[in-house]
């Protein structure tokens, strides 16, 4: 009994730190004006794809991605400080309204599936960053390993619906109250990104390079 608790709070912690590092809402702002101008089909075919694209990608980042950075030479302290940089840097960019994602966000009439829309808006920086560092501390158990999978895919579903009523949900959301939400995220994630920077440095100094 204990045991299935301990895998609700993993769960539910993996949960509420992607919920804040995609952040659904900071997705909405930037997808809105990546489609603007396309139809009402073309919009939901955009989010379906995108979405299915970005869970696909970071599964991949789940099971290859911390192994290819070790391969490469890279310890997981340096990994800890790298990510934990990312993540701060982005919410902190993206707080100033000065993320460099936002300017690759051009209407066209192309398929912007892969990109923007899946690459980097739904799975940027940050939430690639957290994919690496939470597939190590789940490497060791394979209920943590799919606890993990259905915190990445819950977050994406729900990412998925908000963008599919976008359009319904921007004419009862107020304005304020979005950029509220948008706000508390960037200080938890810069805040996650600040853990990491100090538990690497940390075991730097305590344990060495690892």
């Amino acid at each position: 009994m204990l045991q299935t608790q301990d895998l609700i709070n993993t769960f539910y912690q993996y949960f509420i730190q992607y919920f804040w590092t995609v952040s659904p809402f900071i997705v909405l702002v930037l997808y809105l004006p990546a489609v603007a101008g396309y139809t009402n089909q073309q919009k939901r075919l955009f989010a379906v794809k995108g979405s299915i694209i970005a869970f696909i990608f970071l599964i991949l980042v789940v099971f290859f991605g911390i192994n290819l950075l070790k391969y490469i030479g890279i310890s997981i302290s340096a990994i800890k400080v790298g990510c934990g940089s990312i993540l701060f840097i982005n919410a902190v960019l993206t707080f100033t309204k000065q993320n460099i994602k936002t300017n690759t966000l051009e209407s066209n009439k192309q398929d912007l599936s892969i990109f923007p829309i899946a690459i980097p808006v739904i799975s940027g920086p940050a939430s690639i960053s957290l994919t690496i560092i939470l597939s190590n501390t789940a490497s060791s158990s394979v209920y943590m390993q799919l606890s993990l999978l259905l915190a990445i895919f819950l977050n994406l579903l729900l990412t998925l619906i908000l963008l599919i009523l976008s359009d319904i949900l921007l004419k009862y959301l107020h304005k304020g109250i979005i950029n509220i939400i948008i706000i508390l995220g960037n200080l938890i994630i810069v805040s996650l990104g600040s853990q990491y920077i100090i538990e690497g440095v940390k075991e730097v100094f305590t344990t060495g390079v690892k």
